[in-house]
């Protein structure tokens, strides 16, 4: 398996294949509920704030009405998606898999481009959604001090606004790579009741957003820019440790998930 930096270096060929959505497609995405599991909800999210939309954890789909108007995020199209595509009447499915399992039950399907990779990477096919829905630099580059902190036994992302859901999608990341906890704040959620102790063993990592409650490390740049930059460093220290063995056909199987 190749490192996620691997997958960083080639999604830029993705991104630059993108084409613009028309101004009828975007009006249809707007004010829509934005659906999403795993990091899909952290790009939920993103197109929530982007389109005048909220976002809804996966959990309380069934909290809305059958006619809302929805928009469900997912990579493969397939897994939660299909379940969450049948409840609802007016689906727009947003996918990186022409032959989505779920864009059956959907209004009208949108499949972006991506590169194959490990299943739970999603480097190009989140970053394609990202940069479809609003166009921004997208230059990566190798940061020694954040490779560094990457390798801390507790790591905190902070985002502000606009990167609030890159710093969860990070988060998520350093678990399923290195398998140690990690958790994305928002600037705000910060401040409440999570650096109550001094703890050396943990790194704090922000992405534009201003904090001054303990040391951090402040990196700066678009959300694709810092979301790219991020997982390229955690790839370079992928490799450096040479881990690359990972039990997700062990989650497979228990869900029944087909790939």
């Amino acid at each position: 398996m190749e490192s996620l930096s691997y997958y960083v270096e080639k999604s830029i060929d993705v991104l630059k294949s993108i084409k613009e959505p028309s101004e009828e497609t975007i009006e249809n995405l707007k004010n829509r509920a934005f659906i999403g599991n795993g990091n899909a909800f952290q790009v939920a999210k993103y197109y929530a704030n982007k389109l005048n939309g909220y976002a809804i954890e996966p959990t309380y789909y069934k909290s809305l009405k059958k006619d809302e108007g929805v928009c469900v995020i997912s990579a493969s199209g397939s897994k939660d998606s299909i379940g969450i595509c049948k409840y609802f009447d007016d689906v727009v499915l947003i996918t990186c898999n022409e032959d989505a399992p779920a864009k059956k039950y959907a209004k009208e399907t949108i499949v972006l481009p991506s590169v194959k990779e490990p299943p739970f990477y999603n480097v190009s096919t989140y970053s394609a959604m990202i940069y479809w829905v609003d166009r921004q630099d997208y230059k990566f580059r190798e940061d020694g001090l954040l490779k560094y902190l990457l390798r801390k036994p507790n790591i905190i992302f902070i985002g502000n606004e606009s990167t609030y859901p890159i710093a969860c999608m990070c988060a998520l990341k350093v678990r399923e790579i290195f398998g140690k906890l990690s958790a994305g704040l928002s600037d705000m959620e910060a401040y409440h009741g999570w650096f109550l102790h001094d703890n050396d063993d943990e790194a704090v990592i922000c992405l534009n957003a201003d904090f001054d409650l303990v040391n951090n490390y402040k990196i700066v740049g678009t959300p694709l820019e810092l979301l790219l930059t991020i997982y390229y460093n955690i790839g370079l220290l992928q490799e450096e440790l040479e881990i690359n063995d990972y039990k997700y056909d062990m989650v497979l199987k228990k869900k029944g998930w087909k790939i």
